[in-house]
């Protein structure tokens, strides 16, 4: 099944250069927690994840607004073209582990995204190919551990995230607004669909 009929398409977006005070206005209004992030000519150059917004906060002692978008976004982009499968997105998903992945067209232009609960509701209502199985198998390795536990001194016993210090909050922050370098291009990576491949076999067949 091709992921096209299972996109949501009015995807709400943030610019480069929106302070994040903005962008955390847009999620609350739209009950969400990632955004697109565009740039001028409207092709998606990061993802911005309401994480993303609190650890910047807290490790550089500043409010959001004087923290932009652009700072602060994940500006490598895992992807899929519109004629990927579901089974192209689940594996997608689990590999990588994530949750919502933006559907683009051959120019990195935004068609729309697409979450694992929106594959969850096909399954449900058999309208996709995919089986509850597969669901659950990619929600496993999408909630698994990201990152290695910190490796621990055997003379110190410390560990490598005590390096981790929020930046001291001594005197009133600067408002944004001073020349910056100019992000670069994301690097767009997009799923492959298999041509010929066939189905997987499906647990209990």
């Amino acid at each position: 099944m091709k992921i096209d009929a299972l996109l949501t398409t009015a995807v709400r977006t943030c610019r480069t250069t929106d302070p994040l005070s903005s962008v955390a206005q847009t999620m609350w209004e739209g009950d969400l927690g990632c955004l697109p992030v565009l740039d001028a000519e409207e092709r998606v150059v990061g993802m911005l994840t309401d994480r993303d917004m609190l650890m910047a906060t807290h490790l550089r002692g500043t409010p959001l607004w004087s923290i932009q978008a652009g700072d602060v976004m994940s500006n490598v982009v895992h992807a899929l073209a519109a004629d990927a499968t579901a089974q192209d997105a689940a594996e997608l998903m689990a590999r990588l582990q994530l949750r919502r992945v933006p559907v683009l067209d051959t120019d990195g232009r935004l068609l729309g995204v697409l979450s694992l609960s929106s594959l969850a509701r096909a399954v449900t209502a058999r309208t996709c190919d995919l089986s509850p199985t597969d669901i659950a198998t990619t929600l496993a390795c999408i909630c698994g551990p990201r990152f290695p536990a910190p490796e621990t001194s055997t003379t110190t016993g410390a560990s490598t995230a005590d390096t981790l210090q929020p930046a001291p909050r001594k005197g009133k922050p600067t408002k944004a607004g001073t020349a910056k370098p100019k992000p670069a291009p994301a690097k767009v990576t997009k799923a492959k669909p298999a041509k010929g491949a066939k189905s997987k076999a499906r647990a209990g067949k």
